[in-house]
């Protein structure tokens, strides 16, 4: 934890060889678009309580990403850039403990395209709807949802 508040644009300019880059705790208020756009080797991007509001990074050029962690923020929807369906290798999401209580078919349309066994973890979120279809035609290999549902009994 460095205390690390914004990441401009080129900041990993020089990184090209990087395959993990770990946040993680770090209060990020602000990501320049295109900070991780020089990233190409980039495979695991952990992304833990770093207050992440939602899922819209500009990530167009990790393309050999294979997982993705942002447990612990403010991500109140699973919904991934279109973009993100022809990353070949990505097999993990782990979006533990957020704000996420929703769930629909529209919000699980990348996932669905990305057509291969992949692990979701939704642990810990407040999940009080999902709507039916929402997991149709998805191929995963483990769904987490441990501690995940709003009970309504008092």
């Amino acid at each position: 934890r460095c205390q690390i508040k914004h990441i401009e644009n080129d900041t990993f300019y020089n990184v090209k060889n990087l395959t993990t880059l770990i946040l993680t705790g770090n209060p990020i208020t602000y990501f320049g678009p295109g900070c991780l756009n020089s990233l190409h080797n980039l495979q695991r991007l952990v992304l833990v309580d770093v207050g992440l509001s939602s899922l819209q990074l500009q990530m167009n050029d990790l393309t050999k990403l294979q997982e993705l962690r942002v447990g612990t923020n403010n991500i109140e929807s699973i919904s991934l850039s279109p973009f993100m369906s022809t990353f070949k290798e990505f097999s993990l999401l782990d979006l533990h403990a957020n704000n996420i209580s929703i769930i629909k078919t529209d919000h699980t349309a990348v996932l669905r395209e990305i057509g291969r066994n992949m692990t979701l973890i939704l642990s810990r979120n407040p999940l009080l709807y999902i709507e039916p279809g929402a997991f149709k035609d998805i191929y995963l290999r483990e769904l987490n949802i441990r501690s995940a549902f709003v009970s309504s009994a008092a």
